[in-house]
């Protein structure tokens, strides 16, 4: 059965999902004060309405109610009220219709939908629930109208609005709602639920299931984003939370929010602490202010003060019955504030600041008002920019009545809101009941406590590093932890896990993969048990054939030692096995050989002389696991095992060290030799290039002619030992434009690269620069009469 819906139910889809689909489902609806309230002001307001404007018809062109199609079709009426249209899918309760006749078409007429609203300022919704009247009177007549009427505010004061885009809007909602509708509700939280019905119903909903949507300052797209990764309770997002170390230039910054640390202090119910919140409080006396008005009119009502000097507490509260009474209530407000300046204000939210701007400007004949307010706002510390990202109280919401409450203060009318306040107000300006007048004053002295009761707490919280001295200060209580105190966790760390009881253990000690192979399958199967039992050291050497005995037998006519003759004596022949390798035109293959050798003894110097100077490792080995390190960047590991692996060769993680070693040792001839070719040729190319290793800056310094290249690295720019190496090069040298090189006594030729680099810098730099311009576009002539210097030397100085 398709779902009709209905002009409330598309209100309440426009303020919460949930609240749709329990309308559409015929729900019982509480008792709930506030929207009571407003629906009888709207009610009120629509009939006042209706009355006026029927009033200007004839009684045969006005009716009450809905009338039947054709009459509709046939326009035989100019005003109705309270008319129902609609279809089996779309169906709207319109507050009135009005006949107009078209501007540009004496012969077009037509239905206008006229939607009331009692508040002074037209939203949005306002105007998409008039496009849903607009589509509901669409399915009598062939179309739907494309403008509707808005009446607003005390004056009844007129807006058309064009609904043709806003009718599409309406239409994709419709879809959507018929297909959302259906499903079971979510149950989550939003800004709407203080003036819900159902606002009791759903809050006990989402605090049986712990959830997301109890973070008030948590929108819906970041509740989205954790219900995919598997979180959907704040339990579960308040073990989410890991401290990190912040880096040190965003210490000074203010930190970001963090969801999973105010899932936290709500879990372990304290007050955690992160960065450096400091209250600026001078000896002078703080004020706190609470102010209640009405944002649709922009009118101030009430304005409550506590004064404290430390000592004692005075409480002033001040009231406006109308707006023309806000001025004497301002000016009484001024006198107070006078008699204790200079003095420090302290307000939560941005609310109360605006009151004080909007003041100053709206009354600035006030005596003293403009130099007071303004040093007023100088001193004036908003709570809720303390509080935010920097202390997490374990409440829900960063709200005054949330955290007043933790901290133990109550209100005289409990569950009392800024939306009670408002309501106060507006049944006060019909009844003008003394009750209603004292139960708002109340309620903002109630406030004005709570923020003396919040500011305090963060005054102890803040107080044992205000002066930056924490042993002369008093430390914050048990329930107030410090986020940067706290041990950072490393929970995917590699380390032997504790376990709560002996039986765990030995079950996780039988879960590993050996466990299984040598305990559990060697049992069953023959080759793995042959496999495991058989030393892995033994089995590699003994499998390893030699494929050739050299022996080494020629014997040194003297001793190396001390150069005697005839005087070496066979001391024993022992053999060495050395590992290596074969390259071949079609592959690599192992190379095993034993070396028999001769140990010699001198009777003259006493000591002993080895004919065999040669590593256990061959030149070939060492030259293919240079090449894996160096060339190929394989970690020395892996490179071992490798080798254990392709050839089964036994080489440990030491063995590689020391190739690299020995390998420097090899080369060092050659580099002397390269370095020597290199700076004793023809043509030099130098360079030099800034590297980090090991967190330090250094340098690499480049020697290069055409055939060959030579690095060389430095911890410093310093270019003294160039200089040295270069004294007694008489080729041509190729450099940037360094100054180090100019001291070198030889023919050079700066880079071309660089000096088009920097002529295009100083052109991009400065294009309108002619001078630059045409310096860029000359070209030199090396024999151009009157040059001064070598013709094989550019001089090059840069465009200022």
């Amino acid at each position: 059965m398709a779902l009709l819906i209905t002009d409330r139910i598309f209100a309440a889809y426009l303020k919460c999902e949930t609240k749709a689909h329990l309308i559409a489902t015929n729900a019982p609806v509480p008792h709930h004060e506030i929207s009571e309230w407003w629906g009888r002001v709207a009610a009120e307001y629509k009939a006042e309405y209706v009355t006026r404007r029927s009033s200007a018809y004839e009684t045969h062109l006005y009716y009450n109610g809905t009338p039947s199609v054709p009459a509709l079709q046939r326009q035989m009426y100019r005003f109705i009220s309270g008319c129902t249209i609609g279809d089996a899918a779309l169906q709207s309760q319109i507050d009135a219709l009005v006949w107009v006749r078209s501007s540009d078409d004496s012969k077009s007429a037509g239905y206008l939908p006229i939607r009331t609203v009692p508040h002074d300022s037209i939203t949005r919704e306002d105007k998409l629930l008039s496009a849903f009247d607009a589509l509901a009177l669409g399915t009598v007549y062939p179309s739907a109208p494309t403008s509707g009427v808005i009446v607003h505010g005390p004056a009844h004061r007129t807006v058309t609005v064009k609904l043709s885009a806003l009718m599409q809007t309406v239409s994709s909602c419709i879809s959507e709602m018929s297909e959302r509708l259906t499903r079971p509700p979510t149950y989550q939280l939003n800004r709407h639920c203080p003036q819900c019905s159902f606002q009791t119903f759903c809050h006990d909903i989402a605090t049986t299931k712990d959830d997301l949507s109890l973070l008030s300052n948590m929108n819906k797209r970041e509740q989205s984003k954790l219900a995919r990764n598997g979180i959907f309770t704040v339990t579960q997002l308040s073990y989410t939370f890991r401290p990190r170390r912040r880096p040190s230039k965003e210490r000074s910054r203010r930190p970001p929010y963090s969801h999973s640390l105010k899932a936290l202090a709500i879990r372990d119910r304290k007050i955690y602490v992160n960065g450096s919140a400091t209250v600026l409080t001078a000896k002078s006396p703080v004020v706190f202010l609470d102010v209640e008005g009405d944002p649709d009119q922009q009118f101030y009502y009430l304005v409550g003060l506590l004064i404290s000097d430390g000592h004692s507490t005075t409480q002033y509260s001040f009231w406006a019955d109308s707006p023309s009474d806000e001025k004497q209530m301002w000016a009484s407000c001024v006198r107070v504030l006078s008699e204790v300046s200079p003095c420090h204000i302290v307000c939560y939210g941005e609310f109360d600041r605006v009151f004080l701007r909007r003041m100053k400007n709206r009354y600035p004949d006030a005596e003293g008002v403009p130099g007071l307010i303004d040093a007023l706002l100088n001193r004036t510390t908003n709570l809720i920019s303390l509080i935010y990202a920097q202390i997490y109280f374990p409440t829900h919401s960063n709200r005054l009545k949330d955290i007043a409450s933790y901290l133990g203060h109550a209100w005289t009318h409990p569950g009392a809101s800024g939306q009670h306040a408002m309501v106060w107000r507006s049944q006060w300006e019909l009844s003008s009941d003394p009750l209603l007048k004292d139960r708002l004053i109340a309620y903002n002295s109630d406030d004005c406590k709570a923020l003396e009761v919040v500011f305090g707490a963060i005054e102890r919280i803040c107080a044992h590093r205000a002066d930056g001295d924490e042993t002369q200060n008093t430390a914050p209580g048990p329930d107030v932890v410090r986020v940067d105190e706290l041990k950072r966790q490393r929970p995917h760390g590699f380390r032997r896990n504790q376990f709560a009881n002996p039986e765990l253990d030995y079950i996780n000690k039988c879960a590993y993969w050996d466990y299984q192979r040598n305990k559990v399958y060697m049992r069953t199967s023959a080759p793995l048990k042959k496999a495991v039992l058989r030393n892995p050291k033994e089995r590699d050497l003994a499998q390893l054939p030699i494929n050739a005995d050299i022996e080494l037998n020629q014997k040194p006519g003297a001793c190396p030692a001390c150069g005697a003759t005839s005087k070496l004596y066979t001391q024993i022949q022992p053999s060495r096995t050395v590992y290596d390798l074969q390259f071949t035109g079609a592959g690599v293959r192992r190379k095993v050989l034993r070396y028999t050798y001769r140990r010699l003894y001198c009777t003259a110097c006493k000591s002993s002389v080895s004919l065999f100077n040669g590593s256990k490792f061959g030149s070939n080995l060492r030259a293919l696991c240079l090449y894996y390190v160096i060339e190929l960047r394989v970690p020395m590991l892996a490179v071992g095992r490798s080798i254990r692996e392709l050839f089964g060769l036994p080489l440990p993680l030491g063995a590689v060290r020391g190739m690299k070693a020995r390998g420097a040792a090899d080369c060092e001839g050659l580099y002397d030799e390269l370095f020597k070719r290199v700076t004793h040729g023809p043509l030099l190319h130098v360079d030099e290039t800034k590297v980090s290793i090991g967190g330090k800056e250094a340098f690499v310094w480049v020697f290069a002619n055409l055939e060959e290249v030579v690095y060389i690295y430095r911890s410093s720019r310093e270019a003294a030992f160039v200089r040295d190496a270069l004294k007694e090069f008489r080729g041509i040298l190729i450099s940037d434009f360094y100054t180090a090189y100019d001291g070198i006594a030889c023919s050079q030729q700066k880079c071309l690269i660089h000096l088009i680099r920097d002529l295009n810098d100083a052109l991009l730099k400065d294009p309108f620069n002619g001078s630059a311009v045409s310096e860029a576009s000359r070209r030199e002539d090396p024999g151009e009469p009157g040059r001064s210097g070598s013709p094989d030397r550019i001089r090059y100085s840069r465009l200022k």
